[in-house]
């Protein structure tokens, strides 16, 4: 719930709406499910909005961002209230490839301009790629406990854009098609051990090994060719000679006229979690090695009776 609070805080923030909201579909349910709002809308949290139902509802169906500048006498609109800050609704999709998992809602008393709803959908873009590495991190976090944030740069001042950049926790790239890097964040300088300035004149060839080079361009290439996005794992050369791993998505970035002219990326440390897997993994074959030595059978079965393992 923090990440959804600080993304509305954020998309809020970047066209001064006091007042807005995220929902997220429910695939049990088939629904969307309000998570967090904010304003004049706090006591909407938990709502609950069908397919095709009100500006939500549409956005979701739809895949395309709404928005209403006489919401007032909109007659599709919800019970919000009638007061100045509600006359103008803007519903933008949260996406991943071709899924919509959420959708931002945010209300002004003056009707919305272009520039405001296209730089929405790029910090959206953002923001759905942030919402699903930290769903994945969360999903392999309880599992390993069990068993041990775009397709176009923000068009807003470079100041401000840098700002929403550096405060993802994620590192973020954007390189050109030879693989030179052309803008990093902190986060990304802190993982591969250098100064921004310094990460920026780096092409990835130059801390990665031979195997790492191979994926990494078989995988932009896949992007390149396609263009959808998609994500890989890879061994990343640190600065003082350490390895670690980063789990990176990748996006095509296409110019104004839709030719490709990079790519750009949210780059998570999973050493960790790469570690616990390796650990995990070995004690599986000692485990496994220990059984096959000894003389006598050895089994397990499921409550029904079903043999889940044994040795030979």
């Amino acid at each position: 719930e923090e990440l959804l609070e600080a993304i509305l805080y954020r998309a809020g923030g970047l066209i001064g709406a006091q007042n807005g909201f995220i929902s997220l579909y429910d695939p049990q349910k088939g629904d969307l499910v309000t998570r967090v709002s904010t304003g004049r809308l706090k006591n909407s949290i938990g709502a609950r909005i069908k397919p095709g139902e009100a500006i939500t509802g549409r956005v979701w169906q739809s895949g395309e961002t709404m928005a209403i500048n006489d919401y007032e006498n909109w007659p599709h609109r919800r019970p919000h209230p009638r007061t100045a800050d509600f006359r103008s609704a803007v519903g933008v999709p949260l996406k991943l490839e071709e899924s919509v998992i959420g959708v931002i809602g945010l209300f002004l008393p003056t009707p919305f301009k272009k520039h405001q709803i296209e730089i929405l959908g790029q910090f959206a873009e953002l923001a759905a790629i942030a919402l699903d590495n930290a769903q994945l991190h969360t999903r392999l976090k309880t599992e390993l406990a069990e068993r041990q944030k775009t397709e176009q740069a923000l068009t807003v001042s470079e100041e401000k854009y840098r700002t929403i950049i550096d405060s993802i926790q994620d590192g973020y790239y954007e390189v050109d098609l030879k693989g030179k890097y052309t803008l990093v964040n902190q986060a990304l300088a802190d993982l591969r051990g250098y100064t921004k300035d310094d990460l920026i004149k780096l092409n990835y060839k130059e801390y990665m090994d031979e195997g790492a080079v191979k994926d990494v361009f078989k995988t932009f290439h896949k992007v390149y060719k396609t263009g959808k996005p998609t994500k890989g794992v890879w061994k990343i050369a640190h600065r003082d000679g350490t390895v670690k791993y980063g789990e990176s998505s990748v996006l095509l970035i296409k110019d104004a006229h839709g030719a490709p002219v990079g790519f750009r990326g949210l780059i998570r440390d999973v050493t960790a979690r790469k570690a616990a897997e390796e650990a995990l993994k070995a004690s599986e074959e000692k485990y496994r090695t220990i059984l096959d030595s000894i003389e006598d059978g050895y089994f397990e079965v499921d409550i029904e009776g079903n043999f889940t393992f044994y040795n030979d």
